[in-house]
């Protein structure tokens, strides 16, 4: 039997029957181990375990011993514990940033990474979790589609779909067009953002859930340095203040053309709500950092969106622009029946609109 090829992978066959089945608290003995390799068709002495045992621990297999009436051996060189993989579990099931398929695949492969006395025990579920993520196959595979283009320093073209115009002017919403992004950075802020430069070399933040047919392309990305405009511009510090919690962010409602929408939209990063207006027109309610950036954009495109409200940002807005109160925010707040003044006294609270 010691010619057979079996014979001749003993040692492999002891080092896979002592990581899997293994464990401090599930040890075997040198006969049990016999008995095991018995079944795989490998016969073994005693002696010839010992050997095999040795050369795991010389060539740097960590292999444990538990004393008792008979010594059994166990396998150490766990890189995660029991704990350490429910923990990973529990995390998983929380994630609303993977879909539930992705989930149950990695479910598996970390069990994998116990002993089977192990693996059974985490069968059943310490934790229920009761509403799953909004994350589909279909986002999650342009999520993976732009971290290709990324690594690969190429654009991508897509559609971007226009859903507040399907919803509010079905009888004025116009096919989507094709779109050519260099795209820089995925962010993840209850749900997945691509952060890119458009055609006009401006950053904008795109839903990846509104992102459709996504191909890589042979074009270049544009340089961040030249889309920021500064050499030393630093990408993630620009994320931090337009996404993260650490920027103090403001609730707004703007006055938008229905052509400039999906534009607006894509300024900012926060979920947005919109509601028609008078016609031609709509109101885009968000919650965004009052930035000079932001000043700075909305002046720019003054034509197309009008901040309405806060009023203290209005006035803010009115004097970097030198503009009276009446050319900016007045009308606009009062053509979208929003009253500034109650009693006399200036009302600084959430704007809700009525309907008839």
């Amino acid at each position: 039997m010691a010619g057979t090829p079996n014979q001749k992978q003993k040692t492999l066959y002891l080092l896979r029957i002592l990581s899997e089945r293994t464990d401090a608290e599930h040890a075997l003995t040198v006969a049990e181990m016999s008995e095991a390799l018995a079944k795989l068709g490998i016969e073994s002495e005693r002696k010839s375990i010992y050997r095999d045992l040795r050369a795991l621990s010389d060539a740097g297999f960590s292999v444990g011993t538990v004393r008792s009436k008979d010594t059994r051996y166990y396998w150490q060189d766990r890189p995660l514990t029991r704990d350490d993989c429910v923990t990973l579990m529990h995390l998983l099931r929380v994630c609303s940033a993977l879909p539930r398929k992705r989930k149950l695949e990695l479910e598996k492969k970390i069990r994998a990474i116990l002993p089977l006395p192990q693996q059974h025990s985490l069968r059943t579920p310490l934790l229920t979790v009761v509403s799953e993520g909004s994350v589909t196959e279909r986002i999650y595979s342009n999520v993976e589609l732009l971290y290709q283009a990324i690594r690969s320093g190429v654009c991508v073209r897509f559609t971007y779909k226009p859903s507040s115009l399907q919803e509010i002017f079905p009888r004025r919403q116009r096919s989507p067009r094709f779109q050519t992004v260099s795209p820089y950075r995925v962010i993840w802020s209850d749900g997945y953002y691509l952060i890119g430069a458009d055609s006009e070399y401006d950053l904008v933040f795109y839903r990846v859930a509104r992102m459709e047919g996504i191909t890589l392309t042979n074009l270049p990305s544009a340089d961040i340095r030249t889309v920021g405009g500064d050499l030393d511009f630093d990408l993630e510090q620009y994320i931090k203040g337009s996404f993260s919690a650490l920027a103090d962010l403001d609730h707004m409602i703007f006055r938008v053309s229905e052509g400039f929408l999906n534009v607006a939209e894509r300024r900012f990063p926060t979920d947005s709500q919109v509601e028609p207006a008078e016609d031609g027109w709509c109101l885009l309610t968000c919650d965004a950092p009052a930035d000079e950036n932001l000043f700075g954009w909305l002046l720019q495109h003054s034509s197309e969106i009008r901040l309405i409200y806060p009023e203290s940002l209005v006035l803010r807005l009115q004097t970097i622009s030198s503009r009276s109160a009446l050319d900016y925010g007045a009308d606009d707040a009062a053509e979208c029946g929003i009253n500034f003044e109650e009693n006399g006294k200036t009302v600084d609270k959430p704007y809700k609109m009525r309907y008839n």
